[in-house]
């Protein structure tokens, strides 16, 4: 459904597969996106616990689709949390005004992609498949729509069924952070459980190997029904509900999900009296057995979201209309541990809403808007308003100039506030975790550090300390031998695994003497620390010279929304339909994507090598050693995928080995006091404040009575936006600062 919205101005879609896409509009786009408030029907149409929309969940088809409403920039005053980018609105046909039956199929194919990106040094690269038919997809589907007699004039009766059915194989891709094997497990807040290969649970609580290999086939069924009542054409009751059943990839800051057996469904009741409107709807989804790629870990998520709405419009004194409500959503997230860990007891989300908008008509020509609302929320327990007022100007007929300020809100969703999973983990004793930002922030540990002039900087923790809730100081050497005899220990399971042993395995005992043999067992107090960061997306830690401006993570507050928009809409000479639209927003507390909030704590590897390398050499070349030497000499010195240059000796690529390992294995992590252990925090937060420009142009030239010639074009002042606490010191609004869009539109007149 999400096609029908990438040919307007100001509107974004971002492709995450063949049938899944977000919208956005006016930038910060994302596959991950909430921005934009996605409705259907008058129903929120958004996933309970993460507040995301994922278009191909939606249960209607374009063949159900009357018109769709897209509202550009902040519209919280009439529709409340998380219109601070805009509304997409798809509203369908009601059954009583429109019947038709129709039976339907339609058959592609996807592009080839001639390249692929793979896993750096992957000796079996996920290439695109070469094969046409299994590039190919297709739909079945079913929709009737149609009356149900009565013996009573004053009222209508129809229903409405549609089914369809998709399956096609997405593109292929190898993510550096996926491994090819993985030991499955399910996390609950006080314990895990692993898995062996025939998918029971196994008692020793060690699990077993599974590939790991991402599965690309999409198979998505749906069925949506209504049924509408219409009595003397000003009561309008409608009941509908629809399911959803998806399997497939669905992509995330955190790395991809595996879809399988995804059910989404809703059931909703409206109702209207001439100018009353009520209903009630709840959303609900079933993750079922999906799997977090990266990890392994099973996704479970059984939340459900409640909503009962109330309006009335009425007019005063001939000029001005008045429209007033209230709306109330309560979230209840069920995620059996596997998200929201320790949070599981306390996660449901309340939030309640009173509005009003009136329309006062001064003049023919001229028109004010004033609408106010105020909500609450019960996690970050604020009442927020949402002011809102429009001047709108007639200086001819079909022609209209206004003047908008709009304030709105986005209340971060449940998962920002209380998910607590396992993302991975690095060796040795180093978890990944997205955790939930509690309401009153998270909390480094600082101290006077002699090594940089006895800066107050923040500290660290070392999963390789017998005490993991000790910290120290970056450049803290006191900390150097423990630190070295487990990065040793993980370089000993990397080279186990490397060569397709278990870690767990009697062989290592080999390794040890191996290791123990070739590398020191005491380093000097007097090698440094450096600071880095992980790239969640190359999986590659990077030099963090920020690290010094670490400071506390503050609670979660929602993201305001300033908008002022100056806009024209008119038809010209009768041919010549013109819009145009500037605006400036202003952000104030934007609410990122998950972001890595945790330097890393590595050693110096270059002056940590200049002492221990020597050392590794000489043993090497021990005669004592000669066993060794020649193992290493023809696996290492042989093997491409480990360096091998085949130039007589192992030594260089040994040295490499190390080089590589302590560049990437973290000694110790600046993580903040609420973490449980030396954990790597994947988090929610607040970046600051954005400022950017705008402007959207459209242009429709009628030529004939059947043929019009588009155009449309938008421009963002920013692409990417310099902030301080953002993770590399800047954010990227994903949409480009230029779109151009030109069209042709014929129509064939129906011949009778």
């Amino acid at each position: 459904m999400g096609d029908h919205l990438k040919n307007i101005s100001g509107v974004y879609m971002q492709k995450t597969g063949i049938n899944s896409g977000t919208p956005s509009i006016r930038g910060f786009s994302g596959y991950f996106t909430s921005d934009v408030l996605s409705l259907s029907d008058y129903r929120v149409a958004k996933l309970p616990n993460t507040g995301l929309t994922q278009y191909q969940m939606l249960t209607g088809g374009d063949d159900d689709i009357d018109r769709i409403e897209v509202l550009r920039g902040p519209a919280a005053a009439l529709y409340g949390p998380n219109a601070n980018n805009g509304v997409i609105h798809f509203i369908s046909k009601s059954p009583i005004d429109a019947q038709k039956m129709k039976v339907y199929t339609s058959i592609g194919f996807r592009q080839k992609i001639k390249g692929q990106i793979y896993m750096q040094g992957d000796d079996t690269p996920r290439y695109d498949e070469d094969d046409l038919f299994k590039r190919g997809m297709y739909t079945v589907g079913l929709f009737i729509a149609d009356t149900i007699a009565n013996k009573n004039p004053k009222v209508k009766l129809g229903y409405k069924l549609s089914t369809k059915y998709f399956r096609a194989l997405d593109w292929k891709y190898d993510d550096p952070g996926d491994p090819s094997e993985v030991i499955q497990f399910r996390a609950s807040s006080d314990s895990v459980y692993y898995y062996r290969a025939d998918g029971t649970i196994d008692p020793n609580g060690k699990g077993e190997k599974v590939n790991n290999e991402r599965d690309e086939q999409i198979n998505n069924g749906s069925v949506d029904g209504r049924f509408d009542i219409r009595i003397k054409d000003d009561i309008n009751i409608v009941f509908n509900g629809g399911f959803t059943i998806s399997n497939g990839l669905i992509t995330s800051p955190v790395g991809a999900f595996q879809n399988k057996g995804w059910r989404y469904y809703y059931a909703q009741t409206r109702f209207s009296w001439k100018d009353f409107f009520a209903q009630f709807y709840v959303n609900g989804n079933n993750s079922n057995k999906t799997i977090v790629v990266p990890a392994g870990g099973q996704y479970i998520d059984k939340s459900k979201m409640y909503a009962l709405q109330l309006q009335h419009a009425s007019t005063f004194l001939k000029r001005i209309f008045l429209v007033y409500g209230f709306d109330a959503f309560w979230t209840r997230p069920e995620t059996e541990g596997t998200i929201n860990g320790k949070n599981e007891d306390k996660d449901n989300i309340d939030e309640y809403g009173i509005y009003f908008q009136g329309d006062y008509k001064l003049h023919p020509r001229f028109n004010i808007v004033v609408a106010s609302r105020l909500d609450y929320n019960t996690v970050n327990k604020k009442v927020i308003f949402s002011p809102k007022v429009a001047i709108a100007y007639k200086p001819g007929t079909g022609q209209n100039l206004r003047f908008t300020f709009n304030r709105a809100f986005k209340t971060p969703a449940s998962a920002a506030y209380f998910v607590d999973a396992k993302q991975a983990e690095i060796p040795v004793g180093i978890e990944v975790r997205n955790v939930g930002t509690p309401r009153d922030g998270f909390q480094y540990s600082f101290a006077n550090n002699p090594a940089y002039n006895n800066q107050l900087l923040p500290q660290f923790r070392s999963p390789y300390a017998s005490d993991n809730n000790a910290y120290y100081n970056v450049g803290d050497g006191s900390i150097n031998n423990a630190a070295w005899t487990g990065i040793k220990n993980a370089i000993k399971s990397q080279f186990l695994v490397q060569f397709g042993f278990d870690p767990n395995s009697p062989l290592s005992g080999v390794a040890d003497l191996l290791i123990n043999a070739l590398a020191p067992a005491t380093i000097p107090d007097s090698i440094g620390h450096k600071v880095k960061s992980l790239n969640t997306t190359t999986q590659r830690f990077v030099e963090n010279n920020n690290w010094v401006k670490t400071k506390d993570i503050p609670g979660l507050k929602p993201t305001i929304t300033h908008s002022y928009e100056l806009g024209y809409k008119g038809l010209l000479f009768k041919i010549l339909g013109l819009s145009l639209d500037v605006y400036r927003t202003d952000y104030k507390n934007y609410v990122a994507p998950v972001t890595m909030t945790t330097p890393t704590v590595q050693f110096n590897s270059n002056q940590l090598l200049s002492v221990v390398g020597p050392q590794i050499l000489q043993n090497y070349n021990d005669p004592a050693n000669e066993i060794i030497k020649v193992a290493l000499d023809a696996v290492l010195d042989k093997d491409p995928t480990l360096g091998g240059n085949n130039n007589g000796t192992g030594s260089d690529e040994l040295l490499s080995l190390f080089q590589e390992a302590l560049d990437n294995l973290p000694i110790g992590v600046i993580t903040p006091m609420q973490a449980n252990r030396p954990d790597m925090l994947l988090i929610t937060r607040n970046i600051g404040d954005v400022t950017f420009y705008g402007l959207d142009f459209g242009a429709n030239l009628y030529l004939a009575k059947n043929l019009v010639l588009s155009t449309n074009y938008s421009w963002v002042s920013k692409d990417s936006i310099p902030i301080d606490d953002a993770i590399f010191n800047f954010i990227a609004l994903n949409a480009p600062k230029h779109k151009f869009n030109v069209g042709i539109n014929y129509s064939i007149e129906k011949l009778d």
